[in-house]
């Protein structure tokens, strides 16, 4: 299980860095959707006592950016859109 927000910044780092060699392509979707949801859930939990949770929409736009920098992947971030029912 990884955090990529703030705690575990340096393994988010890693990977993102691994995801930018390696190319969408050649990671499973699996390690994409997982990737995605794990950044995602990091900005938004509502259990971390040391962060208040990040609204949703932000919390959308800041993946928007990371597939602008070619660390995640669009079209699942896009997918992801719908699933969490915001505006943007």
């Amino acid at each position: 299980y990884l955090t990529a927000f703030p705690e575990d910044a340096d393994a988010y780092k890693n990977l993102a860095l691994v995801y930018k060699k390696m190319g969408n392509n050649d990671l499973s979707i699996l390690v994409r959707i997982l990737t995605i949801m794990d950044v995602y859930e990091s900005l938004t939990s509502t259990d971390r006592p040391y962060k208040k949770p990040m609204p949703k929409e932000r919390a959308y736009n800041i993946l928007c950016e990371m597939v602008k920098e070619g660390k995640l992947d669009q079209d699942l971030v896009l997918s992801l859109k719908g699933f969490i029912n915001v505006e943007v």
